[in-house]
Formats: structure tokens, sequence, C-alpha cells
């Protein structure tokens, strides 16, 4: 198994293109086609999002992820690791 060395910070990348959108609390996360219309079910900025294509054999709670729990100051990092 090849290590891959750590970059240092001067190496590394100030921002991240996605988080740097600057209407990144408008992107859409979950859309869904209903009837030939396009319905959207999350967006990035929504504190609980529907997430689409798990199986039918799942629970409802089992489509969505609740960030409520998590504290605000972790929140958009764990949405970016979605």
């Amino acid at each position: 198994m090849k290590s891959v060395p750590l970059r240092a910070p001067a190496q590394q990348p100030d921002d991240h293109p996605v988080l740097a959108h600057k209407n990144l609390a408008t992107t859409i996360i979950s859309p869904r086609k209903i009837n030939g219309q396009i319905v959207i079910l999350s967006r990035y900025g929504d504190p609980t999002w529907r997430l689409v294509g798990q199986p039918t054999n799942k629970g409802a709670s089992e489509h969505c992820v609740d960030f409520n729990p998590i504290p605000t100051c972790w929140q958009t990092t764990m949405k970016a690791l979605l």
C-alpha cells in the first residue's frame, strides 16, 4: 500500500470551489420528477435534507439527514462531506 504525503499548508487550496459558490444555500441537493414536473425536495441551505434514490424498503426517517442536532459551527463541514 502506497502512502500519499500530506501537503504543506502553503500548498493547500485556499477554498473549495463548491463551497466558494456565492449562492451555495440555494444549490439543489435533491430533485424529483413528479408528473413531468421537477420538484425540489432539498437545497443546500435547508436544515434537513430529504434524499432520493434510497431503497424502497427503508423507513421514511432513513431518507432524511437532519443537521439540527449538529452544532452550528460543524454543520457546513458535515454538509460538505455529504
